[in-house]
């Protein structure tokens, strides 16, 4: 494929061209006042469209499933590159608006993280499952708010008691633990559930 090149500044051409790749009015305004249109917007890929009403809803919902407060939200980035990272939760607070591709991406990871938590809670009310659940879940690097949710619901000595059996130096863990740590991670898993029921 050929490769695109700046056209000179046409009013009619920076019109059609702002339709198709839904620009903002001050877009062409800066062509205009430059003298020419970049290249990047004659190629055969189309740049990424603004997001509808649809999509913005989606996005804020993903904001309130994502936030520091429930999760790891580094462990959710996926927009890459070296400032990926800061771009990434500048978005998240909303100070700038996802792509389309970003944002079908994370709608995805959410998803399968949602999906991953039901299992592993399905496995923690299993006896013979709990303990390897249990490790798995505390060792997720998105799921931050495990030690939270251990330490609220076990109380001081229970969570030391985690502890020592994290460390092996404890081998078993009490049955009432199960009750303990499922209830919260359901809340948890309810509340994904409900903030994306329709993204």
């Amino acid at each position: 494929m050929e490769k695109a090149n700046k056209r000179p500044y046409d009013e009619d051409l920076a019109y059609k061209l702002m339709q198709s790749h839904q620009l903002a009015p001050s877009t062409v305004r800066n062509w205009k006042s430059r003298g020419y249109i970049p290249a990047q917007y004659f190629t055969d890929t189309p740049l990424p469209k603004r997001l509808s009403p649809d999509q913005k809803r989606v996005a804020e919902q993903l904001r309130m499933q994502i936030s520091p407060a429930l999760l790891n939200p580094a462990w959710f980035n996926v927009i890459k590159g070296v400032h990926g990272k800061t771009i990434f939760y500048q978005k998240l607070r909303g100070q700038y608006e996802f792509r389309q591709e970003e944002l079908k991406a994370l709608r995805h990871k959410v998803r399968l993280f949602i999906k991953w938590l039901d299992k592993q809670i399905g496995l923690l009310q299993k006896e013979e499952d709990f303990a390897k659940a249990l490790r798995t879940l505390a060792q997720h690097p998105g799921l931050i708010t495990i030690e939270w949710f251990l330490q609220a619901s076990l109380g001081e000595k229970g969570y030391q008691q985690y502890q020592s059996w994290r460390k092996g130096i404890r081998k078993q863990l009490p049955d009432a633990w199960m009750a303990a740590l499922v209830r919260p991670l359901q809340e948890l898993l309810d509340f994904l559930r409900n903030e994306g029921k329709n993204t």
